[in-house]
C-alpha cells in the first residue's frame, strides 16, 4: 500500500526496472533473502528537521524550515536568512546505522553484466549532538541563536525497492569485485526528537514521512565461498541531497 503514494511516472520507471530484474526475458532466478547492515542514510533529515522546527515555533512562522549541511544545504538568500530555520551539521560527524531484512533477485544480462533487484523492510536510529551555535530558530523577524548544544534522536522504520545494473571487473582478485548504477524509491517513516539543556529548555517530538526517489552508484567485493559482501555506495536525492555510506549484505543459504 506504501507504493500506491508514488507518482505514475516514478512508479512506472521503477516497476520496469524491477521487472526486469526480478523476472527478466527468460526463468525467473531464485530468490535471495538476507540481512543488511550499513550505516544510517540520512535523506529523510531535511524533511524530518524542518517538520519538527515547524510543528515547534508554527507554520506560519517557520515560513517552511530549511536545514542546511547534511540535510540539504544553507538558504544564501536574505530571505531564507530571515524565515527559515537553518542548523549547520557537518555530515561526517553524524553516527547512525540501519538494520534491513531484504529479498533480492539477480538476473544475468550479458557476460559479466547482471541486473539486480531488491526489496528491503527495516529500521535505522541516529543519535547526533548539535555544537552551540549551529541552530537558528526565526521568530518573526528575528532568529535566535541556541547557543547551547542540541541533541537530536531520530529513530526510522523504512521499505526501498531498487534494480542496480552491475559489472564484474578485477578478476586477478581473490574475490568479487562489482561496480553497479541504478536507482530505486524510499519510503521513510522517522520519529525526531529535538532537546536543549538551556535554562528554558527545549523539546521536540516530531514524527515525519517521506517518499525520495534517488540514483545510486555502489562497488561491493565479496570473497569466494561466503555469504556476507561488503559495499560502499553514493545516493543522490534530486539535487541538494546526497550521501555516502557503506555497509554489509548477509544472504542465507
Amino acid at each position: 500500500m506504501l507504493f500506491l503514494a508514488i507518482p505514475m511516472r516514478g512508479r512506472n520507471r521503477l516497476a520496469a526496472l524491477l521487472i526486469c530484474a526480478l523476472a527478466g526475458c527468460a526463468a525467473s532466478p531464485d530468490p535471495m533473502i538476507g540481512v543488511r547492515f550499513a550505516q544510517a542514510d540520512l535523506a529523510y533529515g531535511q524533511g524530518a528537521l524542518d517538520h519538527a522546527v515547524a510543528g515547534f515555533i508554527g507554520p506560519k512562522r517557520a515560513g517552511g524550515a530549511n536545514s542546511g549541511g547534511v540535510f540539504g544545504g544553507n538558504d544564501t538568500s536574505s530571505a531564507g536568512r530571515d524565515t527559515k530555520a537553518r542548523a549547520d551539521i557537518d555530515y561526517r560527524t553524524i553516527k547512525g546505522r540501519e538494520l534491513a531484512l531484504m529479498v533480492g533477485v539477480q538476473h544475468p544480462v550479458s557476460e559479466g553484466w547482471h541486473v539486480d533487484g531488491a526489496l528491503r523492510l527495516g529500521q535505522g536510529r541516529v543519535d547526533y549532538v548539535l555544537p552551540a551555535g549551529s541552530l537558528r530558530v526565526p521568530f518573526g523577524a528575528f532568529a535566535v541563536i541556541i547557543d547551547e548544544p542540541v541533541t537530536l534522536r531520530a529513530r526510522t522504520r523504512f521499505i526501498e525497492g531498487e534494480a542496480l545494473a552491475f559489472r564484474r571487473v578485477a578478476q586477478r582478485l581473490p574475490g568479487q569485485l562489482e561496480l553497479g548504477a541504478g536507482g530505486g524509491v524510499r519510503l521513510t517513516d522517522s520519529r525526531l526528537q529535538v532537546q536543549t539543556e538551556t535554562l528554558f529548555p527545549i523539546k521536540i517530538d516530531s514524527h515525519h514521512r517521506a517518499r525520495q526517489p534517488y540514483g545510486a552508484v555502489q562497488a561491493r567485493y565479496r570473497l569466494a565461498h561466503l555469504p556476507a559482501r561488503g559495499f560502499v555506495e553514493g545516493r543522490v536525492y534530486g539535487r541538494k541531497t546526497a550521501g555516502l555510506r557503506a555497509g554489509v549484505d548477509l544472504t542465507f543459504p
